[in-house]
Formats: C-alpha cells, structure tokens, sequence
C-alpha cells in the first residue's frame, strides 16, 4: 500500500531527467530541425535528415500543410492536376465538358 502514493507521485511529476535537449533530440531523430511526424511534426522520414517532407499519396505533389498544393494528400486522385467538371443542375453528376481545373 505505501507503493502507491510513491507511485502517484512519480506519474504526475512526469520524466524529471529528460531534459528539453533530451528530448528535442527525440522528436527531431534525424537532426534535421523537422520534428518527426510520430510527435505531430510533418517529418515523415525522421531516420533520414536529407528527406524532411513526404508525398504521402505518391502522386507527385506536397500536402498543404507544408507548403505545397495538394488538398488530399492521402488520395492520389486528388490533386492539383485533377479535372473538375460542374454540376449545373445539381444532381451529383457533371457534364463531360465545361471542365474547372
């Protein structure tokens, strides 16, 4: 019974003897200054510091969310190059001309 404040008490207070450096080094493996993804960075090789953003779709082009064009970087039909025809009429369907790209 005396184990469990001790180890109440060490679960709260965290991981004490990690320090920012410590842990820095963690989140940022290859040392490239791109915090992995696996710690919410956009570092999806963080084993290799000359790869620091990926293609996650393989369609060619970079997400958004590190400054490239890809809306959907998770669906290769989605992207920049991708013809986009209107619904006039409004029924899910589009016409094969008038395309928007």
């Amino acid at each position: 019974m005396r184990t469990a404040p001790l180890l109440l008490l060490l679960g709260l207070t965290g991981c004490p003897w990690i320090g920012a450096e410590e842990w820095a080094s963690v989140e940022d493996a290859d040392g490239d200054g791109v915090r992995g993804d696996r710690f919410g960075g956009p570092d999806c090789r963080d084993d290799d510091s000359s790869i620091q953003y990926c293609d996650f779709d393989e369609d060619g082009f970079l997400s958004i969310e590190v400054g490239g064009d890809d809306c959907d970087d998770h669906d290769a039909a989605l992207n920049p190059q991708t013809v986009w025809h209107p619904d006039v009429v409004g029924d899910r369907f589009a016409p094969l001309y008038g395309a928007i790209t």
